[in-house]
C-alpha cells in the first residue's frame, strides 16, 4: 500500500472519500497510521469488495504485476468505476512478463 497517494487525496480541503484495499493486513496498519481519515479494507485486488459504480476514481500504485489474473482485476476495477471513471495505474518496475500481459494495458478501455 503506498499511504503517501492516500494522503494527497485524504489531506484535500473538501476531499474525497478515500477507501483502500490491501491483502497484507501489516500494510494496512501502517497506512491507517499515516492516513487515519481513510477507510482501510483487507481483501484482495482481483475480487473487490467493492459495489458496481461506487468510485470516480481507481488508483492502483504499484500492484497490477503481483497479480495472477489482470483480467479479473480489469473487470472488477472498470465494475466498480462509475460511468465515464478514470483508472489510474502505475507499473513500476514491469516484471520481465510484462509483454505477455500487455493486453492488459491495450484492454483498459475495453
Amino acid at each position: 500500500m503506498r499511504s503517501r497517494f492516500i494522503c494527497f487525496f485524504v489531506d484535500k480541503k473538501g476531499g474525497a472519500v478515500v477507501k483502500c484495499i490491501d491483502i497484507s493486513k501489516e500494510l494496512i496498519e501502517i497506512a491507517k497510521k499515516e492516513a487515519p481519515a481513510a477507510e482501510f479494507i483487507i481483501g484482495d485486488a482481483e475480487s473487490l469488495p467493492f459495489k458496481n459504480s461506487e468510485f470516480d476514481i481507481v488508483i492502483a500504485p504499484h500492484v497490477l504485476h503481483y497479480l495472477h489474473s489482470w483480467d479479473e482485476a480489469r473487470k472488477g476495477i472498470y465494475a466498480v468505476l462509475k460511468k465515464g471513471g478514470v483508472f489510474f495505474p502505475t507499473l513500476t518496475p514491469l516484471p520481465k512478463s510484462a509483454s505477455e500481459k500487455s493486453g492488459f494495458l491495450k484492454n483498459l478501455e475495453s
